[in-house]
């Protein structure tokens, strides 16, 4: 069980060195604010989501990681952790369909 927290470690790590800070609520969620606008990383095992509204810091955070780590992005987040998350112009909606259970 040293793995994922030997990766968390290194990732933290270098995060912080590049001017984000590790979130008082989660600490395996890792953000980064500049002018009002808002990056974050979320660290899960051997995942990364990396989001925000600042798409200039989000494309040189991955770039930035993807020099010092073996990463391949893999596609748009649709579901994570049991969450079904959709996009749209008026927002990001989170459903939980796979919790419910009919009785």
């Amino acid at each position: 069980m040293q793995a994922p927290r030997a990766w968390y470690g290194k990732i933290a790590e270098f995060l912080l060195q590049s001017g984000y800070v590790v979130a008082l609520v989660d600490s395996s969620l890792i953000v980064k604010s500049i002018e009002g606008m808002l990056a974050g990383v979320l660290v899960y095992i051997d995942d990364l989501i990396i989001t925000g509204d600042d798409e200039d810091e989000i494309c040189q955070t991955r770039e930035n990681l993807s020099v010092h780590f073996q990463m391949k992005e893999l596609r748009e987040l649709k579901d994570f952790l049991c969450l079904e998350l959709d996009k749209s112009n008026d927002g990001l909606f989170l459903c939980q369909r796979s919790m419910l259970k009919i009785c």
